[in-house]
């Protein structure tokens, strides 16, 4: 029971931590779309923030149990079993970022049409759309990716993930959006992205590495990390849907550019 708390704890840490880069991230994106773009940019973004808030709370349903879980059986020495929910998050965060992304591309007219009946407001989210379904297809795995080297010990890889994530998504989300628009913001957080899991790759070359991957899937295990993620999950679903029903309120009570940032 003491090994299962300690690894709840350790784990809401580096939680915290992720919520905090996602915080900065969307607070920077907001700023840039602010600076080059105006009240419209800042809408646009603001619109498509419950979309990506849906996204986070679905992966975390995923990454936050498998997190604890990959933990509790590592302070047991059970590598084996450590390895199969490894494995098992790698294919349920996989299957969510290729079914998220597929799904914002196939329906992309009828979220736009959803999120705003601003025709400003709409062109600003059809260019930020984008990239935006690679932004969908990486975050997943990036977030389990960066929470298991995190559990792995290497505090200082993750944290050089994080800084890098904000920092080189603001330059270069600066840099792009001369050249591609407000779609500069997405592209420089796909660029973020990549670079952040190729920060968190360094961690698979040094020699204290203990991550291993087992292909694995299993009803019962889903439903015991489902039972770990889903309060603290919880808090980013509520946060989703509240965004949206004040997004909804402005949009159908005043013009989208007066939408709270």
């Amino acid at each position: 029971m003491s090994d299962s708390i300690s690894s709840k704890n350790f784990c809401i840490q580096n939680f915290k931590s992720l919520l905090f880069t996602e915080f900065a991230v969307h607070l920077s994106n907001n700023a840039i779309a602010g600076q080059f773009f105006g009240e419209e940019g800042i809408s646009a973004l603001h619109l498509v923030a419950p979309l990506l808030s849906f996204l986070l709370f679905i992966t975390n349903m995923v990454c936050i149990g498998t997190q604890i879980c990959y933990a509790f059986e590592i302070g047991r020495f059970d590598r084996d079993k450590a390895a199969k929910y490894f494995g098992q998050g790698v294919i349920l965060t996989f299957f969510i970022g290729v079914f998220m992304a597929l799904s914002s591309i196939i329906f992309r007219n009828q979220l736009i049409n959803f999120l705003s009946d601003s025709h400003a407001s709409n062109e600003y989210i059809y260019d930020y759309f984008k990239f935006l379904p690679i932004v969908i297809l990486l975050q997943p795995f990036t977030l389990l990716k960066s929470q298991i080297v995190y559990i792995d010990g290497d505090k200082v890889v993750c944290a050089a993930a994080y800084i890098c994530q904000i920092i080189g998504g603001i330059v270069i989300s600066v840099l792009l959006c001369g050249k591609f628009g407000i779609s500069g913001i997405s592209l420089g957080t796909v660029s973020s992205f990549v670079l952040t899991l190729g920060i968190l790759s360094i961690h698979f070359f040094k020699k204290t590495n203990t991550i291993r991957f087992k292909w694995y899937i299993d009803l019962r295990t889903l439903l015991h990390v489902a039972k770990y993620s889903s309060v603290k999950s919880s808090f980013v679903l509520f946060f989703s849907i509240l965004t949206a029903i004040v997004n909804a309120f402005m949009v159908t009570h005043n013009k989208s550019s007066l939408l709270p940032v």
